[in-house]
C-alpha cells in the first residue's frame, strides 16, 4: 500500500478501519501483527481483514501463550525456542567481530558471557554491541564477564538487569541521549530529524570543533544503533536513516 496522505491522520479509528477493510477486499494480503499483548486488541483489529478464502494470511507475534491460543484458528502454533550454544555463539561473534574470528584469548570468556544470556537473542546481541565498542583485551572482557555473571545469578528482573550492563559501560555523552528515548511511546515510528532537533534543544550533545551539531546527533544515533540500544527502521535512498525504534525492554531501561 501507498505511504498514508496527512490528511488520514485527520480521520478518526472507524474511518481508519473501514478504508483499511475496504483497501483489502479483494486483495491477496500478508499482514504482520508484531507483539500483540492483549486478547482484546486481536479482537479490534481482526474485523479490518476480509476473509474471502483467496491464500490471504496474517501472521501474529506474542510473547504470551493464551493471546496465541485465543487468536489461532489454524493449528500447530509455532514456538520460538531460545538459541542454544552454538547459535548464541555465532550470534555473538557476528556482531562483536563480524567477518573476523574472535582471538583465542578471549574465546572462553565470551563463551562464558554468551552461556548466561540464556539463549536470549536481545541480550546476546545487546552485549555483544557493548564488546564490539570497546577494548578487545581479557581484562575488560573479564570485568564484563563477571558483571554479568552476577546479574544472572540473580532472579530480580533479570533480563532487564543483563541489558543495564550495556547501558552502564556507554560513554557519558551518549548516556542522556539514550535516556531521552524514554519519552516516546512503546513502538513509535521516531522521526530521526525530530530527534536531532530535540536532542539539541535538550542541549545533550557534546559540542565538538568544527562539526554542526546536527552532524554531531547523527553520529550518536548511529553509535546507539551500532550497539543495538536503538532500532534502525526506515531508510532514505541514500541509505540514511529516517525513522527508528527502541525495543520495549530497552524503553524500561530509560525510564
Amino acid at each position: 500500500m501507498n505511504k498514508l496522505p496527512d490528511k488520514m491522520h485527520k480521520k478518526s479509528n472507524d474511518q481508519l478501519e473501514d478504508l483499511l477493510h475496504k483497501s483489502l477486499k479483494g486483495m491477496k494480503y500478508l499482514i504482520v501483527l508484531d507483539d500483540v499483548w492483549d486478547t482484546k486488541v486481536w479482537n479490534d483489529v481482526k474485523r479490518m481483514f476480509p476473509n474471502e478464502n483467496n491464500g490471504s494470511r496474517i501472521i501474529l507475534t506474542t510473547r504470551l501463550e493464551n493471546v496465541a491460543d485465543y487468536a489461532n484458528s489454524w493449528p500447530p502454533l509455532h514456538r520460538m525456542h531460545f538459541l542454544n550454544d552454538n547459535e548464541s555463539w555465532n550470534l555473538f561473534c557476528d556482531k562483536v567481530f563480524g567477518k573476523s574470528h574472535c582471538p583465542y584469548e578471549l574465546e572462553e570468556i565470551g563463551k562464558k558471557m554468551v552461556q548466561n544470556c540464556r539463549g536470549l537473542p536481545l541480550t546476546v546481541v545487546v552485549i555483544g554491541g557493548l564488546l564490539s565498542k570497546a577494548n578487545r583485551t581479557q581484562y575488560y572482557w573479564t570485568n564484563v564477564a563477571e558483571n554479568l555473571s552476577s546479574v544472572v545469578n540473580s532472579n530480580d528482573e533479570q533480563c532487564l538487569k543483563i541489558l543495564s550492563l550495556s547501558y552502564d559501560h556507554l560513554p557519558c555523552h551518549l548516556k542522556d541521549c539514550f535516556l531521552y528515548m524514554g519519552i516516546f511511546p512503546e513502538d513509535f515510528d521516531i522521526h530521526v530529524s525530530k530527534l536531532v532537533k530535540l536532542w539539541v534543544a535538550a542541549g545533550l550533545l557534546k559540542p565538538v570543533r568544527s562539526k554542526c551539531l546536527e552532524d554531531l546527533a547523527k553520529e550518536y544515533l548511529l553509535d546507539l544503533v551500532d550497539r543495538s540500544l536503538v532500532l534502525a527502521d526506515k531508510h532514505s535512498s541514500y541509505g540514511e536513516i529516517k525513522t527508528c525504534k527502541i525495543h520495549d525492554l530497552l524503553q524500561d531501561l530509560c525510564l
